[in-house]
This record gives C-alpha cells, structure tokens and sequence, in this order.
C-alpha cells in the first residue's frame, strides 16, 4: 500500500539536535518563501497537545497512560514520576502505560519524555482517578412547552472534542436535545437546541442557542469541532437561522422570525453557517448557507423530509489547511458545499450538484454518514459519500449506483490490497453489503440481500484472518445473524458480533464492540457495553457494562463520543447518566505492550472523530490498518500547530515607518524540541512579511522593519490584534497573539465612489491622501482608461502649491507626477481631480485606475502604493422596446399553456427592466389573460377567448413602450366545488385539499396504501361534462400514478363512480393534460388512486368547455 509520511528517523535526529541547539545559543536562519522552500508543502496541519497522563485506581495498584506524540521520535522512552519520584528503573521504551503497584488513590503523576538519556520535558502532574470513569458535571438546561403544548426536558446528545483555548487538553463541546427532537419524517413542534462548551473538570465555558428556526433531530444539526484558521484553537461551526444567539447574548440574523409552519417543519427563511470562537462561543464569521434548500420538492418530497438532511465534515482539500465541509440531502439531489475560514473570513470554495450536468449518476448514493480520506494519495482530501466519492476540487470521482445505506466504514481494511476499502451497506439495490476500492469504486466483493440492510461494520475481530472482516445484520438492526465475511470476500458464517460500533479497548490489537442492552421503543435507551468477539464460540463476552448511563438516538445506540481522547492509543467513551446531570469519561485499564502514537495524530482518524457526531454516527477508522499482524504504525503526515505565547515590542507604533520591531515568540517547554531546521516564515495576521528570525533558547526572536509589519495590519489604527504564525523549516507552526497600538499609517491613495454616468456626459474623480508615518516630497502614478469608451480632460489639485504634471504615454494612459513639500500632501485629505467624458457608447461599465503609484519621501526613498480602481458604471435612456416570443409564435392555442415573452430594449446600458402588462385588443382591462413580472403569460380558467394586447413599459420614465398582439383559444373553464377525500393523511400537512391549493410543492400523501382517493363536488344542481384534467405527480413519486383513475359520480363523494379515464402507464414529471370523451355529466369528479399509491398527488384539475 502507499504511504505518505515523514521517515521516522531522519526526523528523530533533527529533533535530538535541534533541541540541545536551541538550549545553548541564538542562530539566524533564513526567511524563504514556503512555496519556494516547499515548507508545509502537501502535511497537514494539526494541532499539538499534550502528554495527556491519566491516571486510574484499580485493584491491581494505579494504572499510568499517556500518549505518544505523533511528534515523538523513534527513540522516544518516558520516565515515570509518582509524587515526584521517579517510579520506574530505566527508562520506559516499549509502551506508553504502566501498572504502579505500589500507588495509593492519593497519588500524583508525571511523565517525562527521555531522548539521549536526557529529558526533555514534562507533562503536567494529575491525580488518579477513584473510578474507571471520570465525571465531567453538566449544568442542564430548562426544559419547556412548545406551541402546541407538549412539554419537554433536556438530555445530553451527540458530543466532539477539540483544543479549545490552546493549551494542548481537549474541552468537550456537547450538543443538548429536547425530549420531542423529531425525526425528519415526522411532523410536530421541538424545542430549542444548545450547544455548550466543558473543561474536562466540568467548567462550563459557554452555551450557543440555536433559536426556534432550527429544528431538533439527529439530521439537523451537525457541528464540527477544529482549529480552521491555524491559530492553535479550535472553532465551532454549525447550521444557523435567525435567533440564534451566541454566548455572548448575540442574536444571529432577525430576531423575532418564526418560520415554523402548523407541522413544525421550517421549509422558508434565511439559513447560514456561523464560526464561533472556541474559547468564548462568541460569533466570529457568519455567510449564508450552502447548500441552500431551494425547491423542495427537488429533494424527494416537499413536506420538508429529504430536503433537511444534513452531514458536515472537516476536509484537507488543499494538502495543508482544514476546510469545511457542509452537505445537504442523499435520498436523491445531493448537494455539497466547501468553506474555508481563514483570517476570520468564510469564503466557499465550490459546490457540488447532482443536478449539474454529467452528475446526474450522483443522485441518490449518500448514506446517513461520510467519511473523508486521501484515498487517491494525492495529498489532498476525497469525500466519500456513501456509494460516491467527490474529489478535493468539488468534482465526482465516480458513482457506484449501488445506492444510499446506514452505516459505512472507510480505512485500510485490507492491508494486502493496496490503497484504502470502503465496506458499506445500502437500502435498496442490487447490494446488500459491498466491499470496494475507496479511490476508484471498483467492486472488491459484494452481496445481494434483497433487503434494506440496516446495520454493518468492519473491524479486525478475528485475528485467523488478515485484514479487517465485514458484517452485517440478516434482518432487524440488532440481529444476531446475518453476513459475515472476510476483508477478501470470504464468508465466514452466519453468527455476526453487534453491528454497532467498534472500539480499541483491550491490551492487544484486535477490535472490541461497542453497543447497548437495549429498553423498548416507549423508553428509547439502552445501557452501553463493550464485548469481545469470542470467534472461537462465534459468541460475544462481556467487557464492561457501563451501569448507571444511557446510549444516544434511539436504536443506534451511540456514545455521546468515542475517541482517544487520553492516555495512550486506544480509546475512550463519553457517555450521559441517565438524568444527564454528567458526562462519564470512561478509559481502558488493562496493560498493552503495543506503543502506537495516539491516534488523534492520524489525520482519517482525527477527521473521523470530528465527523462522528452526524446523523447516524458511526466510529473512526485509522489510515492505516491497525489489528493483529500489523506493521508498524506510520508517522503522522503532519505539520503541528503550536500555540505559543508573543510579545511584540515596541507595543506601540507612531510617527515614521522607519525602523524596527521586534517579535519574541516563547514556545511552550513540551514543544521545545520542535523548534528546529535551517529555514522559517512568518505570518502577520495571514500576511507573509520579511524580516531575520532566530531561534533563541525559550523560542524565536525576529527583527522586521516597521513599514512591514505596517503593510501586514492593512491600515488598522488603534489597539490592533497581531496574530503571529513562525512556520519552521520542517513544517511546524508556532502561533500567537498579542496587542499593538497602531497611530501611524503608510500612506496611501483612495478614490470617491461616482454614481452612474450617463453617455456623452463628464464626470470627475477626486483622489485622497491618507496616512502620516513618512514625509513624502512626491507621488507619481499612471492613470489608464479604455479609450474606446472614454476620453481624459484634465487633472486638476485641490491643494495650494501642489504641482502636478501629466504626459500621455499612449492612448489610454497618463503619467502624473505630483510634487510639493510634506505639509502640502497633508493639509488637506483631498489631493487633486481627474475630469473624464464618456463617449456614446453602449458599454455598460469602464475602469479608470491608477496603476504603477509609488513615493519618493523627504530622504529619497521610493515606496511603491497599492493600485486605485475605480469601476464606472455607463447608462443611456430607453429609445426602443421590442416585444418578441420563442419562435416567434403569437398564440395559446390549448388550455393550461402559457408563452414567454421577451422585451428587447435598446440601447443595450439603458434599463433592462420593464413592467409587463396585458389587456383587451383596445387597451382596457381584460380577464382573457394574465401575465407575470417576468413575462410569463397565461390563459384563464373561465373559457374566454379572444385577443389580447401584452406591453412591456420602460422603468426609466421615458415612457417608451413595446406591444405585441396575442390570440388567445381554446380555453375551457375550471370546474370548482368543494374538495372531498380520504382520511388520515400520512402526516401533517399532506391532506387530501393539498391536491387543490394551486401549490405544486404541497401533495396529497394517503396514510393507507390503498384506496386514497381526491376529488371536486360541484353542489347541489351543478353538473359538468368532463372535458380535460390536468394533474401534477409528486415529485419523485410519479410512478405512484401509474393506474390511478380519473372517476365521475352522481351519487355521492364516496360511492357510484364510473371510470372516464386510466392512467396507464408512468406520467411525466410536472404537469400532464388528458382529454375526456364523455357525454355524460357528473356533480362529484376525483381522481383515485392504485393500490401501493398512497393517493400520491401534488395537483389536480378539472376542466370543462
């Protein structure tokens, strides 16, 4: 298999060596260009932690964890220290844990990392735990009473973790859900969901409110967890909608919108995707959100089911930096959108649309999970999706077709293949299980269930076969049986282990599984446990039964997290107490041999855990294979980030540019050794700058002239937040921040904005000086234009004594120097006027700019400015509106149809837009036809025919107008009554009147298969003959019509039906028309529908002559 990582040793030796350097004396390296010098080039930025010590009583004596970095060279050992002794004899080089036999429960505990029989560091000192577990104290929100008057309380839900103040431990963010949290498919009001913030000892450090216009269910709400703006600390982001507040008290958006309909779905409003700060949970970036839902009905249904799924992950795209990753449905359209947040911006890199065309293969393929992984090992990230895969650029890597499943798992799964497997299951299809190449989708192996195959898994559970085997349920999720096969594609039985999820737990290197015993449907929890597949027996053995807690979201039975969290490489379990008064932080205590880095240093894996928590969560995989018979574990393809603390000095800048700062960057003890290589970077504020860097013996020292550091705060005055990034030669980032009070400024030029200038006409431009740090004796600059659409007149100053000279260079260009003394430039912000004309022209923009500018100041040193443009828009009045049809066609000629107009208005910069309306052949008004604000125009529903007169006016007040004569034919009238049908509709919101309320998004959704059916009564005495329907399928259901009938009665809404017409064969999507030939007249006309239908309908009409 390919591998991508850095070799182990050579690295090992630059650590050693540059750690004993840095402790004895300050040299300078080189500032290179990180492209140049390829620093950082395709490694992944990751952030840096801690030693992570746990401590645990046991029966035994005090069992002692900690992690090994993926940092940590080859040659790492550890020493020991209990109360500050040293406990063990020699250094500890085969493991990272310990049994202290002679421990008490007072005890304390330090590591020391030991390289060339030297330590280097130390870890914190931590107390033993009395339990397995640790608590972690909640602070539970108030329940509450929605619309409708259900009342709710809160439990503690889905969870992730990540460094959130940058000191190298993790905080836990935790998701709160409502008691009446709601699957998609199911209507009804839900409470408020929160998202709070914990130290590991219970602290809370704040509490985000998503609002009433976020809805409260697994599918809903999917946060991400991690540091995307490389500054050490990670940030939280998430799906938002107006009301929702910060910690802070912030209200995102309108805060008094309620767009939750009378089924507490929310299908309307405004959506957005919000960055809050880690640390403090205030809003840091808020866009709006992509995917957007658009129409509804595009989704598979218009109630709001399909069309409000999300999943969320964090991606590598560009080899280096996180991005994030937001999705929305899978069941059919499938939309992906990807975000960077950098420099406290969010900026959207692409979207992906099954719609788009050449993916129209991608529709239906996501699963209830993603996964993400560089599966192509081009050192950027792929998003699997399911049964796709999109690549780092937004692009479809390849569609399987096997279609949408529950669970899935992407890792090295068979070592002896090269490149990662994807082993899913899926709903539908020609599979039930399947085994594929992750990069490529080619079919390794697979299964034919003929059934919605709900629940699998793949992990190394029995060591007699290499590789990891792949399970999955023979019927209910918790089915004892099922399919049973190995990495390779042999069966191995019909007995599974649990389908759930599986776990690193014991001392060797095989899987465990974690599920739950699980209560009934009426309670919807269980109580977790961790088994052991006895392949022998093909049985499980009980671990741990987690008594006292609660499984998450029903039947899945998840943890609140699963990940390595502390202590060495396997994993830990954060689950509720059944009150959720508590988060229970539980770690294995059992001995292992194996020394591994921790696993939050492998990027598939560390992704996994901040993708764990949407939807139907499903556990993290490694990048490589971890299990019985492995190799050896590779070393983290990464860059660390390293908070660390800065000292900017002098603090504050005023008076010239000229001269020096200096930037102190103190590096955490535990992370000295990292500072090392021949070459470094650094970054003000995002902002590559030059300056001289030395490593010192506590860090980096720089030295950089004043005007750069300046140019990288981009004109800020006042108390100015630096943030420092040093990016050594062999990749590590080391960053911080601190205040600076910035009171001078480089000088620099800027333009007024000009509103739109009509053609043939003059304008004038006026130019202003800002900034006072350097005494400027001239500017020079050279002004360009297109002279196609402009001409130059003059150049005028605004101030006394300031001499300007202007030479044209060519057509379109202008060389202007100005001169004067010092004070002139400042006495007054506004320097001089360009005076310009717009040609007639039926351009509809120019540019002028001023390009090439630079200063010479008072000791004769040139500085070059940033560009000035300015964008003119041009426009011309209304002389002339055609009005025109596609095909020229001057008529409607059936009933239902509808013509688009156009209105061509010259000249082409006047204004396009015009207001159309229609009406008789003399010009009064008219019920022959209607028409839109964009031109649409329509027949009428009464039968009236005849011609009509379409206008489109000028908004521009030129009264110009354009006309087209229209014949309208062939209209039959709408028959209208009371509408009649079946009862209880699937859900709220799907009645049988839907049919009817002229709104193609909104169907008729019967609750019953069978026998649904819609219909018209047209009263007492009134009875038509039949002459044309026109219907409207649901959308993605059109195959429900398929035998439905139109039926006419004159006996009663529910009995005496005659068939006047079949639909016999599959209708289109949209709108069909199907004439009637009948003489007869009928008082109840409806539609009804086959059986497996579900009376299936978005639209129904009925017309007569």
């Amino acid at each position: 298999m390919l591998k991508r990582f850095k070799k182990r040793l050579k690295k090992s030796a630059i650590v050693a060596s540059a750690a004993v350097v840095a402790a004895s004396f300050a040299g300078t390296v080189d500032v290179l260009s990180i492209y140049a010098n390829g620093v950082g080039e395709n490694h992944y930025q990751m952030e840096y932690l801690e030693r992570g010590v746990v401590a645990v009583h046991t029966d035994e004596g005090i069992f002692v964890s900690w992690r090994l970095l993926g940092t940590d060279p080859e040659q790492s050992a550890f020493n020991l220290y209990r109360n500050g002794k040293k406990v063990n004899e020699e250094p500890i080089t085969s493991s990272t844990n310990f049994l202290d036999k002679e421990g008490k429960a007072d005890s304390t505990y330090r590591v020391s990392l030991v390289l060339n029989g030297k330590e280097t560091d130390r870890s914190k000192e931590v107390e033993v735990w009395s339990n397995e577990y640790h608590s972690i104290p909640l602070q539970r929100p108030d329940g509450g009473t929605t619309p409708d008057g259900v009342d709710y309380v809160y439990h503690a839900n889905d969870a992730s973790v990540g460094d959130l103040d940058g000191d190298g431990e993790y905080e836990i963010v935790l998701k709160w859900e409502p008691s009446n949290a709601k699957d998609n498919s199911h209507s009804g009001y839900t409470g408020e969901v929160f998202i709070d913030a914990y130290e590991m000892d219970g602290t809370k450090l704040w509490r985000i409110g998503l609002g009433k216009n976020i809805r409260a269910g697994a599918h809903y709400t999917q946060f991400l967890i991690y540091d995307f703006d490389s500054d050490g600390k990670s940030e939280v982001t998430l799906r938002t909608a107006d009301g929702a507040t910060d910690a802070a008290g912030n209200v995102i958006g309108d805060p008094d919108a309620d767009y939750r309909n009378g089924s507490g779905y929310i299908l309307e409003g405004p959506e957005y995707l919000t960055v809050f700060d880690g640390e403090t949970g205030e809003e840091l970036a808020t866009t709006d959100f992509s995917p957007a839902r658009g129409n509804m009905g595009d989704w598979g249904d218009t109630y709001g089911n399909r069309g409000d799924r999300f999943l969320a992950g964090v991606a590598y795209l560009d080899g280096q930096k996180p991005s994030i990753v937001m999705t929305r449905g899978y069941y059919e359209k499938t939309m992906l959108s990807a975000y960077n947040f950098r420099d406290g911006e969010l900026t959207k890199l692409w979207t992906f649309d099954s719609d788009d065309d050449g993916n129209q293969a991608y529709a239906g393929q996501g699963n209830h999970n993603l996964s993400i992984a560089d599966v192509d090992d081009d050192g950027k990230d792929e998003i699997i999706f399911g049964a796709m895969a999109v690549d780092d650029d937004g692009t479809g890597i390849y569609s399987t077709g096997w279609n949408h499943g529950d669970a899935m798992h992407v890792s090295d799964l068979d070592p002896n293949r090269e490149g990662m497997e994807v082993f899913q299951v899926h709903e539908w299809g020609d599979y039930g299980l399947s085994m594929r190449d992750a990069a490529t989708g080619e079919e390794i192996w697979a299964v034919h269930t003929g059934a919605d195959t709900g629940r699998g898994v793949s992990a190394d559970v029995d060591p007699r076969y290499p590789g990891a085997e792949a399970w999955a349920v023979g019927g209910d999720w918790n089915d004892g049986g099922g399919y049973f096969y190995t990495a390779e594609g042999e069966k191995i039985g019909g007995k599974i282990p649990s389908s759930n999820f599986a776990i690193w737990w014991d001392g060797d290197l095989s899987r465990e599984l974690l599920d739950h015993d699980w209560t009934d449907y009426d309670i919807g929890i269980g109580t977790p446990r961790i088994d052991k597949w006895d392949y022998e027996n093909q049985e499980l053995v009980n671990i741990l039964k987690i008594e006292g807690t609660t499984s998450n979201n029903g039947t899945k039975g998840n943890p609140s997290l699963q990940a390595d969290i502390i202590g060495d490489w396997r994993e830990e379990v954060i689950v509720r107490d059944i009150e959720s008064t508590e988060l229970r932080l539980y770690t294995t205590t059992d001995l292992t041999e194996h020394r591994i880095p921790t696993l939050m240093h492998d990027p598939v894996y560390r992704l996994g855990v901040a993708w764990q928590n949407v939807a139907y969560n499903q556990p993290p995989h490694t990048s490589y294979f971890l299990g019985s018979d492995m190799g050896e574990a590779p070393e983290p393809d990464a860059n660390f980030i390293v908070p660390s603390t800065v000292n900017v000095m002098p603090d504050r800048l005023n008076g010239k540019l000229k001269g020096t700062v200096t930037v102190n960057v103190e590096v955490p003890d535990n992370a000295s050794g990292l500072v090392e290589g021949d070459s470094a970077e650094i970054a003000v504020n995002g902002v590559t700058v030059k300056g001289e860097i030395s490593i010192v013996r506590r860090g980096f020292q720089v030295k950089m002239d004043r005007r750069e550091l300046a140019r990288a705060l981009e004109k800020q005055i006042g108390e100015t937040q630096v943030k420092i990034a040093i990016t050594s030669g062999t990749g590590e980032i080391f960053v911080g921040k601190d205040t600076v009070n910035v009171q001078t400024l480089e000088p620099a030029l800027s333009v007024n904005e000009v509103d739109a200038v009509k053609a043939g006409e003059r304008f004038s431009l006026t130019y202003s000086l800002k900034g006072e740090g350097d005494n400027l004796r001239s500017i020079e600059a050279v002004l360009t234009y297109d002279p196609e659409k402009m001409e130059f007149d003059s150049v005028d100053p605004l101030v006394n004594k300031l001499n300007i000279t202007q030479e044209s260079v060519r057509p379109g260009e202008v060389r202007l120097v100005i001169d004067g003394t010092p004070n002139r430039f400042f006495n007054d912000p506004d320097l001089f006027t360009v005076n310009m004309k717009v040609k007639e022209t039926e351009t509809f923009e120019a540019d002028v700019s001023l390009k090439d500018i630079v200063y010479t100041s008072t000791s004769k040193e040139v500085v070059p400015m940033d560009d000035v443009l300015q964008s003119i828009d041009i426009f011309d009045d209304v002389s002339e509106i055609n009005v025109s049809s596609e095909g020229n066609v001057q008529s409607i000629d059936s009933n239902g149809e509808t013509l688009q107009l156009t209105a061509q208005v010259s000249p082409a910069n006047a204004s396009q837009t015009v207001n159309w309306s229609v009406t008789d052949i003399d010009g009064s008004e008219t019920d022959i036809a209607a028409i839109t604000s964009d031109g649409l125009l329509s027949g009428n529903k009464q039968g009236l025919n005849g011609e009509v007169k379409v206008i489109a006016e000028a908004t521009d007040g030129s009264g110009i107008k354009g006309e087209l004569v229209i014949d309208i034919s062939n209209q039959l009238q709408l028959v209208t009554g009371d509408v009649f049908g079946t009862n209880p509709p699937w859900s709220e919101g799907n009645e049988f009147d839907k049919a009817f309320d002229g709104d193609t998004n909104t169907f008729f959704d019967y609750k019953e298969a069978n026998g649904g059916y819609t219909g018209i009564d047209a009263g007492e005495g009134n009875r038509t003959v039949l002459a044309q329907v026109r219907f409207y399928p649901r959308d993605g259901f059109t195959n429900r019509m398929t035998g439905g009938k139109i039926q006419g009665s004159n006996i009663a809404s529910d009995e005496g039906f005659v068939d006047l017409y079949t639909i016999s064969s599959e209708p289109d999507a949209g709108w069909n028309v199907v004439q009637i030939t009948t003489e007869e007249s009928y008082r109840y006309l409806r539609y009804v529908s086959p059986d497996g239908g579900h009376a299936n309908i978005a639209e129904l009409e009925f017309y007569t002559h």
